[in-house]
């Protein structure tokens, strides 16, 4: 008997859930108390009007997505049946078992584009734009299945950690209204960190047997299956206290090891794991 797929407020990280709850909470009690302000006649803060300006984020983020999609399709190859079929077809197939459809609507399969990597080959740095419902990867993921020995596991994972942003809802325009919050309270980064967890559970809920194959990517890319991957583990232990990594991992987007420590518990104990963003 096939069990029931778990919700998308399942598979979301509890820090996600968390920071959008402090962001949507903030919001509205700012927006409510600026009204009583303006009731009462006096002068608004200067933050507050930040805050204010968020509303209208929904309305400006549709036209600023539309302007990001032409640049980034103006530099980029549109992958289908007739170009690069062969990454197409791994692409469909994950995107189908993800529950999207080749029927236009909202679970449409998002458009897949490559653009130049220009070198980098790693799961973290590699990452996908997304934007609305389409999906940019860098050529040399792309040329993961193309290499002597195709990392087509790899391949199936990011594909994987990418579409969930996007059934997620992650670039919601509407979201964007708790930004200016977030940002003042310096949560911008943790949210955006928390959200790749998100993706990261989804992914290995469908693609659990190919976590393996995306922290060999990771580790050294090609020398993946060639790294202790234990004892690389073990090094981890010996320094994931100390107080300048810490530091580190709190600077830009978090340090990479966090999350492959997360991958490869999920790995043991299954998908609904979380792990710690920072």
């Amino acid at each position: 008997m096939q069990t029931q797929e778990p919700s998308i407020k399942q598979f979301k990280h509890k820090a996600e859930k968390r920071y959008l709850i402090i962001g949507y909470t903030l919001t509205i009690i700012t927006v409510l108390m600026c009204g009583l302000v303006v009731y009462w006649g006096a002068e608004l803060n200067g933050w507050t009007y930040l805050v204010l300006a968020g509303l209208l984020a929904p309305f400006i983020g549709n036209y600023v997505a539309k302007l990001l999609y032409y640049r980034h399709i103006a530099d980029a190859i549109h992958i289908d049946e007739n170009q690069m079929p062969e990454l197409y077809k791994v692409y469909k197939e994950v995107a189908l078992k993800m529950g999207f459809t080749e029927e236009k609507g909202k679970q449409q399969i998002p458009p897949l584009y490559v653009v130049n990597g220009y070198g980098v080959k790693s799961f973290f740095s590699s990452q996908s734009v997304f934007y609305q419902k389409y999906i940019v990867i860098k050529s040399d993921i792309a040329e993961l299945i193309y290499e002597e020995n195709p990392n087509i596991g790899a391949l199936r994972f990011m594909f994987a950690h990418y579409l969930a942003d996007v059934k997620c809802n992650h670039s919601d325009t509407k979201k964007f209204t708790i930004y200016p919050i977030i940002r003042l309270l310096f949560l911008h980064k943790n949210l955006s960190r928390a959200e790749q967890y998100t993706a990261d559970r989804m992914a290995c809920y469908y693609f659990s047997d190919d976590i393996d194959a995306v922290i060999d990517l990771h580790l050294t890319a090609n020398f993946g299956e060639k790294i202790n991957k234990e004892a690389y583990f073990e090094d981890i232990k010996k320094y994931q206290n100390n107080f300048f990594l810490k530091l580190a991992n709190s600077s830009k987007d978090g340090l990479a090891y966090q999350r492959i420590k997360t991958l490869k518990e999920a790995q043991i104990k299954g998908w609904n794991v979380h792990g710690k963003i920072s």
